[in-house]
């Protein structure tokens, strides 16, 4: 029995498909990141993610015994954070935490 070729070709598409986008890589998740640098590459990807990693080292780096370091009278801005991290290269390769809390402290400091 003869196949037509679009029917040859579409099953070969199912079979070869899941190896090619297995073969494709995964764009870093900003939760993931290790780096400053691992995060703002994520963030470029998954922009609406990026926020949950600022919470998370304002949860881990807020040290509630001593001198407030920060005041968030209105909240935080991401994109305010990731161009502040983004022109201090010298940031790149801190922990993402580190980092983020260092742009905070920068960005909203207590007067």
């Amino acid at each position: 029995m003869r196949y037509p070729g679009n029917i040859v070709f579409t099953a070969f598409m199912m079979l070869v498909a899941p190896i090619a986008n297995a073969a494709t890589p995964v764009a870093l998740q900003p939760l993931s990141a290790l780096t400053v640098s691992d995060y703002l590459v994520a963030c470029e990807v998954h922009q609406d993610t990026c926020s949950l990693k600022v919470g998370n080292a304002l949860i881990d780096k807020i040290d509630m015994r001593g001198t407030a370091q920060l005041c968030l009278d209105s909240g935080y801005d991401v994109s305010t954070i990731l161009k502040w991290l983004s022109s201090h290269p010298d940031t790149h390769q801190l922990p993402t935490e580190d980092g983020i809390y260092v742009a905070l402290k920068s960005l909203y400091p207590c007067r």
